[in-house]
């Protein structure tokens, strides 16, 4: 979604659902470009906000490749991601509406969603 459409406010959501801490502080990686959360639950999220990336180099020190298969991610501004995107993903986006409301479409990308589902 734009800015201020609330990707931030959605992944604060959900990383502190997953980590079951609602104490978490969960802030915008802007420009950090990723933030790691561990909960003592033992789950990893990163959340990434690629907006200010300026190509692959920046993109090659988040270890993007060696994150995924290991973590759950959240990735603000995904379509940085090029040709590191994984094959499988659940594709999110917010849309600002004209009365300030939002709208949110989900669409499931890749195989195996039925297996994964059930």
């Amino acid at each position: 979604g734009d800015v201020g459409a609330g990707k931030t406010t959605f992944s604060r959501g959900v990383v502190q659902s997953l980590l079951d801490d609602f104490s978490v502080r969960v802030t915008s990686p802007t420009y950090l470009l990723s933030n790691h959360y561990e909960g003592e639950n033992g789950v990893h999220v990163h959340h990434f906000d690629l907006y200010r990336l300026s190509g692959r180099k920046d993109l090659s020190t988040l270890d993007v490749p060696g994150i995924f298969p290991k973590t759950i991610s959240l990735i603000e501004w995904p379509d940085r991601l090029g040709e590191h995107c994984p094959q499988r993903y659940i594709d999110l986006r917010i849309a600002i509406e004209p009365d300030d409301h939002r709208t949110v479409s989900i669409s499931l990308i890749g195989p195996d969603w039925n297996h994964r589902l059930d």
